[in-house]
C-alpha cells in the first residue's frame, strides 16, 4: 500500500496532501519545532489566562456555579468546545481562523480547570498554586 499518495479525510482541503513523516529531514525538523512552539504559547496562554481569573477574582463564581450545577453540562461543553476548535482548525484554510480556535481552546480549557484550581486553593490553603508554579 503505498501511503504517499493516498489521502485520508482529515488531510482533504489542506495546505499538503504528504504526510510530515515522507518530506525531508529540514521540514520534519521545522515541523516539531513549531509544533512545540504552539504548545508552549498554548502553554503560557493558558496560565496568562488561569492568572487573570484568579487575581481579579472571577475565579470564585465560575467556581461556584460550575461546582453547583451538573458536571455532565461541563463536560457536553467541554466535548462541543473541542470538537468546534478541531473542525475549524482541520478544516480552515485561514491561518488567522486556526489560531482563533487555538486561542478560544485554550481560554475554554482554562474556565474548566478553574473549579479544580479553585477547590486546590481553598482545601489546600492559600498559596499551593503559587508554590507548584
Amino acid at each position: 500500500m503505498n501511503y504517499q499518495r493516498q489521502q485520508t479525510p482529515a488531510l482533504q482541503g489542506s495546505y499538503t496532501s504528504t504526510p510530515v513523516e515522507f518530506l525531508g529531514v529540514d521540514r520534519r525538523a521545522t515541523f516539531i519545532t513549531r509544533t512545540y512552539n504552539h504548545l508552549f504559547a498554548a502553554i503560557v496562554g493558558f496560565i496568562v489566562v488561569e492568572m487573570f481569573l484568579f487575581t481579579s477574582g472571577l475565579a470564585e463564581p465560575i467556581a461556584r456555579a460550575m461546582l453547583g450545577g451538573s458536571w455532565m453540562l461541563v463536560l457536553m461543553l467541554f466535548m462541543g468546545l473541542s470538537w468546534l476548535a478541531t473542525r475549524t482548525a482541520t478544516q480552515s484554510k485561514s491561518l488567522k481562523n486556526q489560531y482563533l480556535a487555538l486561542s478560544g481552546f485554550v481560554v475554554g480549557e482554562a474556565i474548566i480547570f478553574v473549579p479544580l484550581l479553585y477547590l486546590a486553593q481553598t482545601y489546600a490553603g492559600g498559596g499551593v498554586i503559587e508554590s507548584a508554579a
